[in-house]
């Protein structure tokens, strides 16, 4: 019976990940069309959000298939957004390609705006 538990808590968890994905790409596709100017900050948001939503989700469920369910949606969500924004979805990153030259300071202070919104 726990066995059976484990596994369906798995399976809810993948689909939801996959499903807030799925809609996070559609937005981030979207959005990269309608908002040039902020497509990037756009995709950070929603990739973040993913993310963040996606962890909280597996926190309150507490299945075997966790790390599996995080990991896609983290891959997705570098995948969707690495083109428009770079895919970064944590300060940290952020934080050390701005140290490293790599991404400028008016860039990075963005992102953190909008990472920190999207994990609240």
């Amino acid at each position: 019976r726990a066995a059976t538990q484990h596994v369906a808590s798995g399976v809810m968890v993948l689909l939801s990940a996959g499903f807030v994905s799925g809609i996070a790409l559609l937005v981030v596709i979207m959005g990269a069309r309608a908002f040039t100017g902020v497509a990037r900050f756009v995709a950070e948001f929603v990739g973040t959000f993913a993310l963040v939503f996606t962890v909280g989700c597996c926190v309150t469920c507490g299945g075997a298939w966790n790390p599996v369910a995080i990991a896609s949606v983290l891959m997705v969500m570098v995948y969707a957004t690495g083109a428009v924004s770079g895919g970064n979805l944590n300060p940290a990153v952020s934080f050390a390609l701005g140290l490293s030259g790599d991404l400028r300071w008016n860039i990075v202070f963005g992102y953190w705006v909008v990472q920190l919104a999207a994990g609240a």
